[in-house]
């Protein structure tokens, strides 16, 4: 399986809790994505499987524009997480509105209770769900499946044997891909967060002295919230 998250939003440019708010691709966002269907330009896919939000819609169906009879499906089981009463507004927002909820956010996740929102183990729950059903209609081929920074992590979790308390120990840019091979047995992984079609290896590994949080708001430029240590 091809995991993917979609190109970036100026929400996510702007470290805005999104969930389930409807939000397009910026331009970035649109440059990202053309290059996520140019690596994986000759891989053989029997179908790309993509989120309801249209910033992951958008992202699917330029990954797909040009394959011949590649269809694009809708699969609401990875939906991003719904942020209740964060979405629409900044970190230091939360943080200052809900600030025992940030905490516990930022050092205990799957502990941590959003205000009319999802808790990290079901979104995860739901998307596996949705990775089994995949894999009995695909049990020998290949699928995309574009989701969100927060859904593509814990899949990721879980296929590293992590539990959703390892949330904060991986790593999903905008426009990142992940393979893995899955069965509702066993899953390995083959590449995670790969974003060298987006840009220089220097640039990855420059970004990693430079980001310095657990937002979860704008995971690809995490050095906007250094305040929040403040």
């Amino acid at each position: 399986m091809i995991l993917v998250r979609h190109g970036e939003t100026e929400l996510n440019a702007r470290g805005i809790y999104r969930g389930k708010s409807e939000v397009s691709l910026s331009a970035r966002g649109r440059t990202q994505s053309r290059a996520v269907g140019r690596a994986l330009r000759g891989i053989i896919l029997d179908g790309i499987y993509t989120s309801p939000l249209e910033r992951c819609q958008q992202t699917a169906r330029i990954i797909a524009a040009g394959r011949w009879r590649t269809n694009v499906a809708r699969a609401d089981e990875f939906i991003d997480m719904d942020f209740g009463r964060w979405e629409g507004m900044t970190v230091l927002q939360v943080k200052k509105k809900f600030p025992k909820d940030f905490e516990m956010w930022v050092n205990q996740p799957r502990k941590a209770r959003i205000r009319g929102g999802e808790t990290l183990d079901r979104v995860r729950k739901r998307a596996l769900a949705g990775l089994d059903r995949l894999y009995k209609v695909h049990t020998d081929g290949t699928i995309a499946i574009v989701s969100h920074g927060v859904v593509n992590k814990l899949i990721l979790c879980s296929v590293l044997g992590l539990t959703s308390a390892g949330f904060w120990r991986v790593k999903q840019d905008t426009g990142a891909i992940n393979v893995f091979e899955f069965t509702p047995w066993r899953a390995k992984l083959l590449l995670m967060n790969d974003r060298c079609h987006l840009g220089r290896i220097r640039d990855v590994v420059e970004s990693i002295a430079e980001s310095s949080t657990l937002a979860g708001a704008s995971t690809d430029d995490e050095r906007r919230y250094k305040k929040w240590q403040k």
